[in-house]
């Protein structure tokens, strides 16, 4: 993972028997100590291999806040910050992901 790396909006449920939520705090840790955009979403309730979770509760609502973000990422780079306070142009392609399998 670089600065250059593309941004990510991930997302999860905590209830995932396959995939620890832990391997995604870890990607998101990963991703603000590379300065790379992103935004994280655990849902407390769901399965694994939701797809786009609907009629499953909270976690329903990801494919709303993916929308929003992209919108947001897609903005002109005076308007985008990191964490870090650089304003960064946002490279397209954007990632979506839900349940990270970080492999050691």
């Amino acid at each position: 993972m670089t600065p250059q790396s593309p941004p990510f909006f991930v997302w999860h449920t905590a209830e995932d028997p396959y995939v620890p939520p832990e391997h995604t705090y870890r990607f998101a840790s990963a991703l603000a100590a590379s300065h790379v955009p992103h935004a994280v979403h655990v849902f407390a309730h769901g399965p694994h291999g939701l797809g786009l979770a609907l009629g499953a509760g909270d976690a329903a609502i990801w494919t709303t806040l993916a929308n929003a973000w992209i919108h947001e990422q897609a903005l002109p780079p005076a308007t985008c910050s990191t964490a870090s306070g650089r304003v960064r142009a946002s490279p397209l392609p954007l990632v979506v992901c839900a349940a990270v399998a970080v492999f050691q």
